[in-house]
């Protein structure tokens, strides 16, 4: 019996444990590499993972020990309020860049665990993510 494990995001690391970002499956087959393939007059097996992925810095993050004390709801509650699939989980450090990785909370994952679908609707961060939207 072969058993198979397709995982639908990465963590992506230069050197561990510093965590550079993360890379998801919509990342790799969404609208996102080919606008950026064609953008760069690329094919799409040129494109590099830093062309793809979502930097560590674009992230929002949780505290951990608020996570630990927080309801299911209000887990749904602040995925809706920050507009994004994911949400890192982190322990705080002196700065950030001490900060730790805890895990992460997946809107994916969140709504197979509820058994429904999240009345989702991604924020666009920055004027470059508001563009294109709008292309």
């Amino acid at each position: 019996m072969a058993w198979f494990f397709i995982a639908r995001l990465l963590f992506v690391a230069a050197q561990m444990p510093q965590v550079l970002g993360i890379l998801t499956l919509a990342d790799l087959q969404g609208e996102k590499p080919l606008r950026l393939a064609f953008q760069r007059q690329l094919t799409h097996k040129e494109l590099s993972v830093a062309d793809l992925m979502q930097p560590v810095s674009q992230l929002d993050a949780l505290d951990h020990r608020l996570l630990n004390r927080a309801t299911v709801g209000q887990v749904v509650a602040t995925l809706l309020e920050f507009g994004h699939p994911h949400l890192l989980v982190v322990e705080p450090g002196t700065d950030p860049a001490t900060h730790r990785i805890r895990g992460l909370v997946s809107q994916m994952q969140v709504e197979r665990q509820l058994g429904m679908q999240l009345p989702f609707t991604e924020i666009a961060g920055t004027f470059a993510e508001i563009e294109q939207a709008l292309i």
